[in-house]
């Protein structure tokens, strides 16, 4: 209704103001487009020289902010990768075994293997463990930053030398011992699900 008695006083169809003062009482005056409003706000921010928004420089970056980068990142790289490798399966002439002889063939030497094989492995095992330590927090609504944070310290000194074997270890073994701890707490009061 709004809209049609905006689009009626608009284009002028009310011809005195007297016999229809409820149409134009109630039809809002368009003074500006849109366009005119977008080149205000960045005429505005580039005079007060504020950067574009969400600028990364103002984030302090956090563990639980990495830790879904990470996931998201790996999540993304799984995905490109497994399409990729289903793509070339269907387009690629030859089978299967052609293909690992030709990898095989290849003189490569064991640093290179070694990245290679990183390069697989990380991505499913961070986010197979990263995906089920979410779904473990989840299930027993320990959500909070907080319980992050704590498990976090908890397991891993980051400023340590170890601090990458550690984060590899805490990854691992949490969804174990939230899953051992839920376990021991649904004993101890008597639920059972």
């Amino acid at each position: 209704m709004a809209l049609l008695l905006r689009s009626v006083a608009r284009q002028g169809v009310c011809l005195s103001k007297a016999q229809f003062s409820v149409l134009y009482r109630h039809a809002a005056p368009m003074g500006t487009t849109a366009k005119e409003e977008m080149n205000k706000f960045w005429a505005k921010n580039s005079r007060l020289n504020r950067p574009m928004s969400p600028h990364l420089a103002i984030y302090k970056w956090s563990v639980p902010m990495l830790m879904s980068i990470t996931h998201r990142g790996t999540g993304l790289a799984l995905s490109g990768g497994i399409s990729a490798f289903a793509a070339a399966a269907l387009v690629l002439p030859g089978n299967y075994p052609y293909y690992l002889d030709l990898i095989h063939s290849l003189s490569v030497g064991p640093v290179l293997i070694g990245l290679a094989k990183f390069g697989i492995a990380f991505p499913v095992s961070y986010h197979t463990y990263n995906g089920i330590r979410h779904l473990v927090r989840s299930m027993i609504r320990l959500e909070s930053v907080c319980v992050l944070l704590s498990s976090v310290s908890l397991f891993c000194d980051l400023n340590s030398c170890f601090a990458d074997i550690q984060l590899e270890l805490f990854l691992f073994l949490m969804p174990l011992l939230l899953c051992f701890s839920a376990g021991i707490s649904a004993k101890a009061s008597g639920f059972q699900r």
